[in-house]
């Protein structure tokens, strides 16, 4: 039974001994990652700002869609008033027919501000969900302009 403990013990503290060296080799890197951090944050503040010029304003478009997925509005100052648009029920079947307020949409990705720039380029640089700004920055022609 002695024998049983002391061997018990003695892996807890091998086990012990791993993880404090792990914690104590992450706290050592801490100020080298915040280097890379500040690198990093360097880059994407760049090509943050060559973001604005090149994408600011052009990334919006009105809700009004017809069938086609076209909108009958050209910018944003047509994107006033109101639209029918079909009403679904749980099964997909169109059931009517539904009065909505057209407004201007932007997406959460865009480049108006610079963080809203700096967080789109972090999000394309981590390979995640990038085709869909791929598309959307190859659609926008202009500032409040519609694709």
């Amino acid at each position: 039974m002695r024998v049983s403990f002391y061997i018990f013990n003695h892996f807890i503290h091998i086990c012990l001994l791993g993880i404090k060296t792990v914690v104590n080799s992450l706290i050592l890197s801490i100020p080298a990652l915040m280097n890379v951090l500040l690198i990093v944050l360097l880059f994407l503040m760049v090509f943050g700002i060559l973001g604005i010029q090149l994408f600011k304003g052009k990334l919006g478009n009105c809700n009004d869609l017809n069938e086609d997925g076209e909108t009958p509005v050209t910018n944003k100052s047509e994107c006033i008033g109101w639209f029918y648009s079909d009403l679904y029920d749980f099964d997909g079947n169109t059931i009517g027919l539904e009065r909505t307020k057209r407004e201007w949409e932007v997406n959460i990705n865009n480049y108006d501000h610079i963080f809203n720039s700096m967080m789109t380029f972090f999000e394309i640089s981590t390979l995640e969900m990038w085709p869909g700004m791929m598309y959307a920055a190859i659609d926008g022609v202009g500032i409040d302009e519609v694709p």
